[in-house]
């Protein structure tokens, strides 16, 4: 009873964040982390544990828990793969949207992470969305 109590009060919690992913955030705080990024990431995950949790999800929902697995120190979240089947679409708008931001950013910083660890990803929606993403770029790529 306590952890249904707990993960319906974690679920509202990360519903209700503003997390800034590397190309939202200002130059001195890109490799930082927050306590509010870091619980959203939990809630995610602790919310992720309920059967079907993935189909239960609105659009504008999938969305942000995309975006908070890209917190995820090392790779992706471990709840993405079940989002890629659900959802494709709001996994492939909040990552293209992150990756022209950091190809956008990248003249300035110098940085673009996101890159290697989709790269690197088991998911072909993933290398693919990377693929597409730089592709209507790849002017500005051209110019770094």
């Amino acid at each position: 009873d306590f952890l249904d109590a707990i993960r319906i009060k974690l679920s509202q919690y990360w519903k209700n964040t503003d997390i800034k992913l590397f190309s939202e955030k200002p130059v001195e705080e890109k490799n930082t982390y927050s306590h509010i990024s870091l619980m959203s990431l939990s809630a995610v995950k602790c919310s992720a544990e309920t059967e079907g949790w993935e189909n239960q999800l609105s659009h504008d929902e999938a969305v942000k828990a995309v975006r908070i697995s890209l917190l995820e120190l090392n790779g992706f979240a471990d709840y993405l793969p079940k989002l890629i089947a659900a959802q494709p679409g709001a996994v492939k708008e909040a990552l293209t949207k992150e990756v022209m931001s950091q190809i956008d950013g990248f003249s300035q910083i110098k940085s673009a992470p996101l890159f290697s660890r989709m790269t690197y990803s088991q998911s072909e929606l993933i290398k693919k969305t990377l693929i597409e993403a730089a592709l209507n770029r790849i002017e500005d790529i051209r110019a770094i």
